[in-house]
């Protein structure tokens, strides 16, 4: 039988075959289909972070349980890319990421928890304040560039 006693996410795996690499310096070869030294590879967890703010900005006030469950019902796909099938993996990858990962935006370069995101975005209003002090980045960033 070819089981696992470990449960180990293929994000896990990924991680652990790329420090191994580094540690024993072992370079890819060309037409090395790992996927693990492609320049465009896809940021999974860059993506959910990107969905993760988007619904925070979208529904004001919203608390860690109603974010929790509005990002795994509105962006399954991406949460299974990011952080497995498992719930007893997601839900807690979730919860450190509530409370631990940052997210910077790039309009106004803030970077905050999403902990942190969420009392920013308590209110319409607020969110309303947001988004003019993020037009009003870009536009200067446009003038600054002509």
């Amino acid at each position: 039988m070819n089981t696992s006693r470990f449960n180990i996410s293929n994000e896990e795996m990924k991680s652990c075959e790329r420090e191994l690499r580094e540690i024993l310096d072992i370079k890819p070869w060309e037409g090395d289909s790992s996927g693990l030294y492609d320049d465009n590879e896809v940021d999974f967890f860059g993506i959910l972070k990107e969905c993760a703010w988007n619904i925070l900005h979208e529904n004001p006030g919203t608390e860690f349980g109603d974010w929790q469950m509005m990002l795994v019902e509105h962006y399954p796909s991406e949460v299974v890319d990011a952080l497995g099938t498992s719930p007893t993996d997601v839900f807690p990858a979730l919860a450190d990421m509530w409370d631990c990962n940052d997210y910077h935006d790039p309009d106004t370069d803030m970077c905050h928890t999403f902990a942190e995101w969420a009392e920013y975005f308590a209110t319409d209003r607020s969110v309303e304040l947001y988004d003019f002090l993020s037009e009003a980045k870009r536009e200067i960033r446009h003038f600054r560039a002509k």
